[in-house]
């Protein structure tokens, strides 16, 4: 079964460094319960009931949340903005800086 493949050694590290999702693998067992209770709480929102403007800001090969989902939010929540992070994956606030900082101070100007 895939539960008794990911004991072994190495395994879970590799898969997870293999889809990029190392920082749930790198997360203390807070952090983890945490990431599980917000993906769990996810899945109950009802995007269409915000009411304020969303900036979006979504890494175009994110693997981890991909960017089809944030077109999808972009769709429900009215007022919203999708800035799509070229060659970015899940995390482009540490990988394409600028590109985020830029979209921040264009929303803040």
């Amino acid at each position: 079964s895939g539960k008794a493949f990911s004991k072994v050694p190495g395994v879970r590290k590799l898969f997870y460094k293999l889809i990029g999702v190392q920082d749930y693998y790198l997360a203390s067992p807070n952090m983890k319960k945490t990431m599980q209770n917000m993906l769990n709480t996810d899945k109950k929102l009802d995007l269409t009931k915000v009411n304020l403007p969303v900036t979006l800001i979504w890494g175009e090969d994110d693997t981890s949340t991909p960017l089809a989902d944030g077109k999808v939010m972009n769709q429900k929540i009215k007022n919203s903005k999708l800035h799509v992070i070229q060659n970015a994956r899940h995390a482009p606030m540490h990988t394409h800086t600028q590109e985020v900082a830029d979209i921040i101070m264009g929303i803040i100007k």
